[in-house]
């Protein structure tokens, strides 16, 4: 966001100051002082453990030229120019509903219980890459604060606008999907995530698809990852391997990562056919839809297909979400997978098959449990363990009880262990030279902390 502050007073409903001149320009939006930049606008946000007030003066130090601030006794003596409003949380959403009216960006909005994270950087790199005139979501800014400060990233130059929208509770997707009112979405699956709050999955996929109702022109909704019965969109169009409007199909899976016994970081990728064009990219079989997805928006938007696919091909996970790196182990080296950031059975399920596909049938995964499951929490987890019983994998190792009755209704060779590093200990002195292992788990769980105790080999 560039904006005079007369004009960001406006926006919020607030009275500038006496002592702040209207036309000072704010260049960024920031809620922590510790990331504030000069020139940037500070919203000082109440909190659960401290308020945002307590930082203005780090703030003010880090150049921010005014604060939206609650009402206080010390406007007057407050170290930079403060707009008085009575909520600053409500006020940030106000500032970016009207900073997304003034933006020409063409916007993208992404949701669903899997993927969002994947498709948004896939989106984002198929549209152009890191350049200025393509702003996406940072990390999981994806709810009623960081959608926002999404918004706010982009400026009057920015051309594409990619972000996600998170919800962990009926209605909280609406007012974010008004917020952002994107040209086009991408619905990438409903399933059993946030039970404990929705109950069932038909809940979650009718929260997802309100997406939909505020999107402009039209939704790409990933059929094979919904519900048989999906709920009433308007606009849509359904992308599936077959018996959809648009026909995207695996031509070639993930590789072993120790082909003829040399390590290969891109073990992961697959190429997929959509259009009549072979698209390679992503981690996993399971990031097909997404690649394709991905693919069909950029397309869609006029990007050249010989740049999106070169732009798809050459985007990689990040931490969490799939990266595959060489540890240390005693007997050698191994094959590390990072996919801890999060898990649901969904995920659980399409990981472990991508571990079998890399590890030829030789692979550990290691799992923390899958949280929000509510009252089907254990039996979603026996489910999971028989989803994933067929598939050839060497061990599974367990953090958690919820994790070990997973593993047992799996019925592959199992251990468990107390904490992270006591796996991470075991891991490294039983695994076999050139093997693979994949760590995956709930957010909460901080299943990366396996990872952190492995060094990466020369």
């Amino acid at each position: 966001m560039r904006a005079d502050l007369a004009s960001v007073a406006a926006a919020i409903g607030s009275q500038l100051p006496d002592r702040c001149d209207g036309a000072v320009v704010a260049t960024g939006v920031a809620i922590d002082s510790r990331t504030t930049q000069p020139g940037d606008l500070f919203v000082a946000l109440p909190g659960t453990r401290t308020d945002g007030r307590r930082f203005l003066a780090a703030a003010a130090e880090r150049g921010a030229v005014a604060a939206i601030a609650p009402h206080g006794p010390d406007a007057a003596t407050a170290p930079l120019p403060l707009l008085v409003v009575a909520a600053p949380g409500k006020a940030l959403t106000a500032l970016a509903h009207w900073w997304r009216g003034e933006l020409s960006a063409r916007v993208v909005g992404i949701s669903g219980s899997v993927g969002k994270t994947t498709t948004r950087r896939l989106v984002a790199a198929a549209l152009g890459g890191p350049s200025g005139s393509v702003v996406q979501s940072h990390g999981n800014f994806n709810n009623a604060i960081g959608l926002p400060l999404t918004i706010l990233a982009a400026d009057r130059t920015t051309r594409f606008l990619v972000a996600e929208l998170g919800t962990g509770a009926p209605g909280e997707l609406v007012p974010l999907a008004e917020l952002l009112r994107p040209d086009r979405s991408i619905l990438t699956a409903a399933g059993p995530s946030h039970l404990d709050a929705f109950g069932t999955v038909d809940a979650v996929a009718r929260e997802k698809a309100t997406l939909a109702a505020a999107t402009h022109e039209s939704t790409l909704v990933l059929r094979d990852l919904w519900p048989a019965l999906l709920p009433p969109m308007p606009r849509v169009r359904t992308l599936a391997e077959d018996d959809a409007s648009i026909a995207a199909r695996i031509v070639a899976g993930p590789k072993p990562a120790w082909p003829d016994g040399q390590f290969d970081p891109d073990a992961g990728q697959i190429a997929v056919a959509v259009d009549g064009d072979r698209v390679v990219g992503g981690f996993g079989s399971h990031t097909a839809p997404l690649l394709a997805a991905a693919y069909l928006v950029a397309v869609d938007e006029g990007e050249p297909v010989e740049a999106v696919c070169e732009r798809l091909r050459a985007c990689r996970p990040v931490a969490g979400r799939g990266t595959v790196r060489p540890v240390a182990i005693d007997a050698g080296t191994a094959a590390a997978i990072d996919d801890s950031y999060n898990a649901n059975p969904m995920s659980v399920a399409a990981a472990a098959r991508t571990l079998a596909a890399i590890s030829d049938g030789r692979g550990h995964l290691v799992l923390g449990p899958m949280l929000g499951l509510g009252e089907q929490s254990g039996r979603l987890h026996e489910q999971t363990g028989r989803a994933i019983a067929s598939l050839p994998l060497a061990r599974l190792h367990t953090i958690g009880d919820d994790a070990a009755r997973l593993a047992k209704s799996a019925g592959h060779p199992h251990t468990s262990y107390d904490n992270a590093e006591a796996a991470a200990a075991a891991l490294r002195a039983t695994l076999p030279d050139r093997s693979t292992f994949l760590v995956k788990g709930s957010r909460a769980t901080r299943m990366e902390r396996v990872l952190d105790q492995f060094e990466d080999a020369d």
